[in-house]
């Protein structure tokens, strides 16, 4: 798997949980919408009757759908902050996993995916349950006639902060990914390991081909003393090649 796949995986991941919080979001603004409908639709009726040049003032039910506002736009902002948080721990894991360099692209990710749950939930919440609680919202919610218009409005509202989270998330995957502790570690195994001449044997009695390999503060030919001479006819262990080499008798028909 390549660096960015394990960036992307890290990141789709933590960016399902995010998009957990971002549901919620969705939740309390189409939930408090819902709970102050009959408000909704007295302030959409005063707005008409204002455009129809009759007198009156919205100010009082605006004051009262004022919660609502406060409910759904902090509620923006926390999930918003949420997110952050879990690109940086996205960026901090991937960057454990394979370095510092796909921290960005792993919060990049996480952005998205939350993004894409926020807005979809949204757009499912305004179309099915006909309520949400943005300021559009409140114009719009509950009447038949401007199911498009609302639809419009809240794109128009969400669209820029999502695109906007794509940017702060990957900063904040870079982030995590600078405050990561990365353990240094072999990509490679080495292909053989040196073999160490065994103590108190002569070099001739050592496994072929070991000697090759012998480490340098060590002799490859140790001072061999009589006593540990071997006889003439004992060959070395594994014999060397010259040791099946047999002189033939040429006048020897085979």
């Amino acid at each position: 798997m390549s660096d960015g796949a394990i960036a992307r995986y890290y990141g789709r991941n933590v960016g399902m949980i995010a998009g957990l919080f971002a549901f919620l979001q969705v939740l309390v603004s189409v939930s408090s919408a819902r709970a102050n409908i009959l408000l909704m639709h007295a302030t959409q009726d005063v707005i008409t009757n204002i455009t129809n040049n009759i007198v009156q003032s919205p100010l009082n039910l605006l004051s009262d759908l004022a919660p609502t506002l406060i409910a759904t736009y902090t509620s923006m902002v926390i999930s918003g902050v949420i997110m952050l948080g879990f690109a940086f721990y996205a960026g901090r894991i991937t960057a454990e996993e394979i370095g510092r360099h796909s921290g960005a692209l792993a919060g990049f990710w996480v952005a998205l995916v939350s993004g894409a749950i926020w807005l979809v939930a949204s757009l499912l919440g305004a179309v099915i349950l006909r309520a949400d609680g943005t300021i559009s919202g409140v114009l719009t919610s509950g009447a038949n006639d401007r199911l498009i218009p609302q639809v419009v409005w809240l794109l128009i509202q969400e669209l820029p902060l999502a695109l906007l989270g794509l940017g702060f998330g990957a900063l904040a995957g870079l982030i995590g990914a600078a405050t990561a502790k990365i353990t240094p570690r072999p990509r490679f195994a080495p292909g053989y390991t040196p073999f160490a001449p065994y103590p108190g044997i002569p070099a001739r009695f050592q496994p072929y081909p070991a000697q090759g390999y012998q480490p340098p503060s060590m002799p490859v030919n140790p001072q061999v003393t009589p006593s540990m001479n071997p006889p003439a006819n004992v060959p070395a262990y594994p014999p060397a090649p010259e040791f099946y080499q047999t002189n033939r008798d040429p006048g020897v028909q085979e």
